[in-house]
């Protein structure tokens, strides 16, 4: 079958992992990616590492569509708060034009949307075939705006993940893992600086208590968004003597041997939402320095008792490093949601198991698309 992936890439761990999970779980399908110039060399790097992925110029004209089974779309901010969904719109339409089905995967909400964003996403869930929304504050907004949608609430994609075989791997004594990035704000806001001093703070404090402690600052984006450049600036400020103890690791592509990186931890600190994910699979105990509501949202679902510190506002190492033995997840809430992950595939499953040939490709805008052209209609009323 071929299957068109919308999909963010930019050598981003996150972003990587939603499409080498995909890909993973249905090698015997081929998914074709429209290349975003800016991002032409996580797009190469990924096509290196997944054999079944095809990609499309992107100034192809729409006409290729004709040719997919189906739309997929996988990643947690595919949905940003004032973006234009007319491009994505105009695609679903030639999937639908020649009979194809769409599935929405992993996505959450923001708070605030405008009116016509509203309709563009209450337009754009009513006609996909599957939604699978990873977090219950998204699947209430949009169970509320978008009752006619085919929604389920899952989790997110990550927790299919087995981890078990990587949770053998030895554990590195001391060594604190920092997953640090730069978020998104207007210049001169002053943030940045204040969180890079403070994580220069929490390195300082936990190098100085032992001698054999160590710190490893993860990367996870090394593209367009440059986490190594964030990590290279929070070192700037620590003591020269102590940054002989400080290592950067970087996501290069290979998702399995970063989550490996990751397992060496011994405690983790997480500016990154799957740094946190990945903390909570792998039973370390760690600090989550919120950036976003994507992280609260998941935080008080798995009913998270623990410090948050949030992005640019002032921490205590110390205070922060003291309390991470007790800052973990409740369990019984963690098994809950760690057990609605069988559910997160169970509707795209469907679809590739009932499938049949596309029958309506020479035929035209049939029955099936004006119904669909007019529900959209009505929306938009």
């Amino acid at each position: 079958m071929k299957i068109y992936l919308e999909a963010f890439v930019d050598t981003n761990f996150g972003d990587n992992l939603f499409v080498h999970t995909v890909i993973s779980r249905y090698p015997q399908h081929t998914f074709y990616l429209q290349v975003k110039e800016k991002y032409e060399k996580a797009y190469d790097c990924l096509k290196e590492m997944e054999p079944t992925i095809r990609l499309v110029d992107q100034d192809a004209d729409d006409q290729w569509l004709t040719e997919m089974d189906g739309m997929l779309m996988v990643g947690g901010d595919t949905f940003g708060a004032g973006a234009d969904y007319s491009p994505l719109l105009k695609k679903m339409r030639v999937i639908k034009s020649v009979g194809g089905w769409i599935a929405i995967l992993g996505c959450s909400l923001f708070k605030a949307y405008s009116k016509s964003s509203w309709m563009d996403l209450c337009v754009l869930f009513s006609q996909a075939d599957v939604v699978v929304v990873r977090e219950r504050e998204s699947y209430e907004q949009l169970r509320a705006k978008c009752p006619w949608a085919n929604l389920t609430m899952s989790t997110d994609m990550a927790f299919v993940w087995d981890v078990t075989d990587v949770r053998k791997e030895p554990v590195q004594q001391g060594r604190l893992g920092i997953s640090v990035r730069r978020k998104m704000e207007p210049v001169g806001s002053g943030n940045y600086e204040i969180y890079c001093g403070e994580i220069a703070q929490v390195i300082t404090e936990h190098l100085n208590r032992s001698q054999d402690n160590q710190v490893d600052l993860l990367a996870l984006s090394h593209g367009v968004y440059d986490d190594v450049q964030v990590a290279e600036d929070c070192i700037a400020l620590c003591e020269e003597g102590l940054r002989s103890r400080i290592t950067v690791s970087t996501f290069d592509g290979d998702v399995k041997d970063f989550i490996r990186q990751i397992q060496k931890c011994e405690t983790l600190f997480c500016t990154r939402f799957h740094a946190m994910v990945f903390a909570i699979l792998l039973d370390k105990p760690f600090v989550p320095v919120v950036y976003e509501e994507k992280m609260d949202r998941l935080l008080n679902e798995l009913e998270y008792h623990g410090l948050r510190p949030r992005y640019g506002q002032p921490m205590c190492g110390a205070e922060l490093l003291d309390a991470l033995p007790d800052c973990r997840c409740g369990e019984e809430a963690l098994r809950r949601y760690q057990d609605k992950a069988d559910t997160f595939f169970a509707g795209l499953d469907k679809i590739l198991d009932d499938y049949a040939p596309n029958v309506l490709r020479e035929g035209g805008k049939t029955l099936l698309y004006h119904l669909y052209r007019w529900k959209e209609y009505c929306f938009r009323r």
